[in-house]
């Protein structure tokens, strides 16, 4: 049976998923619960990492992450590490958030996705896309670095290659006067 103190240590990490996307989502989003749905948890105290597998939901107001596996990292203080969402052949491991100065969501979604928390980089693997509204940024390899929101995509290895591999490609709307 879990100790009080072992549940509150993995709400806490799974807090930290719902996440230290803080610097780029609403503000109020780190004083609401967190709500967290799985086949299966898997929590290695030892070695601070829980497992969630099947049809992973996690939100936290305006934050929510999608998987069919999502791996959570933490140090010995609780605090986030790195986390992944993985999706199953076939399907997307997903997430959304509200910014504080946007109308609109950010969406992103691919077959993998990484936040790596010391360096605010989110990282998107295979059928990548990255949205907000009408504008659309796909690669199949997508870096975004939250804190500088500096945005990279493709594979400079073919870049002039003529192979198109991995194009990025990009649909940006017309702002509206």
């Amino acid at each position: 049976m879990f100790q009080p103190k072992t549940i509150r240590r993995l709400f806490s990490a799974a807090a930290l998923l719902a996440f230290s996307a803080q610097s780029w989502a609403l503000a109020t989003d780190r004083d609401q619960p967190v709500y967290i749905e799985a086949d299966y948890a898997d929590i290695d105290q030892l070695n601070h990492v829980v497992v969630y597998r099947g049809n992973v939901k996690i939100r936290q107001g305006s934050i929510g992450i999608w998987g069919d596996v999502v791996t959570i990292y933490t140090d010995e203080n609780n605090d986030l590490i790195k986390a992944f969402s993985d999706a199953e052949a076939g399907s997307l491991a997903r997430f959304k958030q509200m910014p504080d100065d946007k109308p609109e969501e950010v969406w992103g979604e691919g077959e993998r996705l990484e936040y790596w928390a010391q360096e605010n980089l989110v990282k998107i693997f295979r059928r990548g896309k990255l949205w907000q509204g009408q504008d659309v940024f796909t690669s199949n390899k997508i870096l975004y670095d939250t804190a500088r929101e500096v945005l990279i995509g493709g594979d400079r290895s073919t870049s002039g290659t003529g192979q198109g591999k991995d194009r990025v490609r990009m649909t940006i709307q017309p702002k509206n006067k």
